[in-house]
């Protein structure tokens, strides 16, 4: 296949891309920043700029899927957001003329809002953020892309992604504070978070390229087996860095807080016969390793 992967810059398509290298598919990159793809990867991949798609120069005739990843963080501010969605528009309607048979469209568990959980594609959306919002108004272009057009299309609903470079995550953060021997504070809340390991979210959304695009379902949730507590991920951080010497003890605030997070997956697992494999202990290893490289 012949795969172009927007935001290819990014976490995600970062590891779509290291994915992909082995296989035979031929991966092209649309990407605001090219020379640092260019840098990155060499001449394993086609680089190609907003721009030159813009004028023309990079179309996407006799391509058969796009991974679409591109989109402002959630911690960006509105401008930056309706900005992502102004490219988005004109991307999908660009493929649409194109003919472009095969579209993934990459969206967040964040269109389920509060919704009691376990989310599941059935539930009815109901986003409380600009990004969920903004994410959820993908979905219906993706879904109009497809509708009537005898192309398709399918929404992957992520949960949290975690790897040795999301600094951000809670994870990451218990590692560090492990690793400079201080304890690993929490809040004792009913706190439950869905998250999954950049490897295992390119891995599912490659997964769908086994199956035939017209049996895709319109919406994928995406993201571990299971959810993880703060109590739980605090006691794994623990317990991985006592291999590595680092013994720290769990410090928790009384707090009220709550949060369920748990999505249902089990429609992607179906329809691929695929399942993630790194749970939240491979998902420590991984950081420790890499923070005491």
């Amino acid at each position: 296949m012949n795969i172009v992967i927007t935001g290819a810059n990014g976490l995600l398509g970062t590891e779509l891309i290291h994915q992909l290298l082995p296989t035979d598919h031929k991966i092209y990159a649309l990407t605001s920043n090219k020379e640092a793809l260019q840098s990155k990867w060499n001449e394993e991949i086609q680089v190609h700029s907003l721009s030159e798609w813009e004028k023309g120069i990079f179309t996407f005739e006799e391509i058969d899927v796009v991974i679409h990843c591109a989109f402002a963080r959630a911690h960006k501010g509105g401008e930056e957001i309706a900005n992502a969605l102004l490219f988005t528009k004109k991307l999908f309607d660009d493929l649409k003329v194109k003919r472009v048979p095969n579209l993934i469209n990459i969206s967040t568990q964040e269109v389920y809002g509060k919704k009691a959980s376990p989310w599941r594609e059935s539930n009815v959306v109901e986003p409380n953020t600009i990004y969920g919002t903004a994410k959820y108004f993908t979905e219906l272009l993706a879904n109009d892309y497809s509708h009537g057009n005898d192309l398709n299309s399918t929404n992957i609903r992520l949960a949290g992604l975690l790897s040795k470079d999301t600094d951000a995550r809670m994870v990451n953060k218990f590692v560090d504070q492990t690793l400079n021997g201080n304890p690993i504070k929490i809040l004792d809340g009913k706190l439950v978070f869905s998250q999954l390991d950049v490897r295992d979210a390119a891995a599912g959304i490659l997964a769908l390229l086994t199956i035939p695009g017209k049996n895709w379902s319109p919406v994928y949730n995406l993201g571990y087996t299971k959810s993880y507590s703060i109590q739980e991920i605090a006691q794994v951080v623990q317990e991985v860095g006592k291999t590595y010497g680092k013994i720290v003890e769990i410090f928790k605030e009384e707090s009220n807080a709550e949060l369920y997070a748990e999505l249902d997956s089990s429609k992607l697992y179906n329809d691929t016969e695929w399942t993630p494999q790194y749970d939240m202990s491979d998902i420590a290893k991984s950081i420790f390793e890499f923070k005491l490289k």
